[in-house]
């Protein structure tokens, strides 16, 4: 184990601030630690300070005042917790050698020997991993050749919504082997029912390290992508699911929804014209292929001829109808104009009447104010319900753009649902599990 504290160090170290810091990747730091930002800032002894964000750090012992055997003792119990996760017994070994090398002539030293003497005997009989136990080769092979009859049995419990006997089955796969790409699948298909959105697109990705052209697992996490409103990133893995997966009638849907709801801004990018390219190539292929079954693409999705006969047949009304809408529209736009210009007409003779009927009175020399014509009023009553009728024809005009949604939604069969689907347990990755040959130290992954 790694230790980044020289020894003359620890011997001068104030004991309370001998806190232990667990790094994920194995690493020990003994100094004290202090809560920042996002993470942990330790000084050692030396005074030199290190950060570490959450994500780096497993453990932390506060330590305190511990004596150096008590901090041995610590130490090994953290060691101790750490090996349950080893899966390479040589690992273990040399992580206890390293222990007690480091703590000599401490009890927790004398104790970790018992340790040392189980690492080494894994090792000496070839010992691999299986789940919490540690088993022969040819009983970790017994055990692998099971996995293919959990993976079928786990797709049938998660097609059937049992979703405690899959997560079970699930788990039982993992402990097994952690890199069962089946199970990992499995777990983000029930992680993103659940709506854990980035756990999901977590165990996807995990699958796509993997198997990085895994069709369905590239198609998943898009899918995600989109829910979070990463619309490029979720183009870009689009085209390489449909590179993945040539003429994937789920992917090539996905990707119809895709380009039909895509915000304007994001329509023109190098990202988002290269998977639609792709999509139209592969799409024209398919459409031909279906062709021959009797299904024909209509927006997002394939209906059959009868139902694409409906669907003109509903189409038809539905244009004219909207037709219709558009001309009385524009009937009251026309109508609109006409009733304004006369109402600027009137307003233009009101105020020819206003003018005139200042005289001037020569004699007396001053201006006499007549009183306004029976004209003037009648116009102005006339402007008045112009006013009063373009009014309410504005209010009319303003429910024609949800009429015509309304005409546009009553289409029996929808062109797109503005939903893009995770492929489900049909596109569960079945690789076959690798038997251990000759094993030294751990399973082959």
């Amino acid at each position: 184990m790694l230790r980044w504290v020289p020894a003359i160090a620890l011997l001068l170290a104030i004991p309370a601030l001998a806190d232990v810091v667990h790094l994920k990747d194995g690493k020990i730091i003994e100094g004290r630690a202090r809560r920042e930002s996002g993470g942990w800032a330790v000084t050692d002894s030396a005074g030199t300070v290190f950060h570490f964000s959450d994500d780096q750090i497993d453990t932390i012992e506060k330590t305190g005042n511990q004596t150096d055997e008590q901090r041995a003792q610590s130490q090994l119990n953290a060691l101790r917790h750490d090996a349950e996760a080893f899966t390479d017994a040589a690992m273990g070994v040399e992580r206890f050698r390293r222990f007690i090398a480091d703590h000599k002539n401490t009890p927790a030293a004398v104790d970790a020997v018992k340790d040392l003497q189980l690492w080494e005997q894994r090792r000496a009989d070839k010992l691999v991993k299986a789940g919490p136990n540690w088993v022969t080769a040819e009983q970790y092979n017994q055990l692998l050749g099971k996995t293919v009859l959990l993976v079928q049995q786990a797709r049938e419990e998660y097609k059937q919504g049992r979703q405690r006997d899959v997560e079970a089955t699930i788990n039982t796969l993992l402990a097994l082997d952690a890199n069962n790409i089946s199970a990992l699948y499995l777990r983000g298909l029930l992680l993103a029912k659940q709506d854990q959105t980035m756990p999901a697109r977590k165990a996807f990705e995990r699958v796509l390290e993997l198997a990085s052209d895994h069709g369905p697992s590239l198609n998943n996490v898009a899918v995600l992508c989109w829910q979070q409103t990463h619309y490029e990133k979720a183009m870009g893995l689009y085209e390489k699911a449909m590179a993945a997966s040539p003429r994937n009638r789920q992917v090539l849907d996905n990707v119809a929804e895709a380009l039909h709801a895509i915000p304007e801004r994001f329509a023109t990018s190098a990202v988002v014209q290269k998977a639609k390219k792709r999509f139209e190539d592969q799409d024209a292929d398919l459409q031909k292929e279906l062709a021959e079954q009797g299904l024909h693409r209509w927006g997002a999705t394939y209906y059959t001829e009868a139902q694409m006969q409906q669907v003109k047949a509903e189409q038809a009304k539905i244009d004219a109808k909207k037709q219709a809408l558009k001309d009385e529209y524009d009937r009251i736009e026309q109508q609109m104009r006409s009733m304004q210009s006369a109402i600027d007409l009137n307003i233009e003779r009101m105020r020819r009447i206003e003018s005139d009927r200042w005289r001037f009175d020569n004699i007396n020399n001053v201006w006499v104010e007549f009183p306004l014509p029976n004209s003037y009023w009648q116009t102005q009553r006339e402007t008045d319900i112009l006013r009063r009728d373009l009014i309410a024809l504005r209010d009319r005009l303003a429910t024609y753009p949800q009429k015509m949604r309304q005409a546009e939604q009553t289409t029996p069969l929808p062109a797109y649902t503005g939903k893009q689907r995770l492929i489900e347990a049909e596109g569960t990755p079945l690789k076959p599990p690798q038997p251990v040959v000759n094993p030294t130290t751990q399973p082959a992954k």
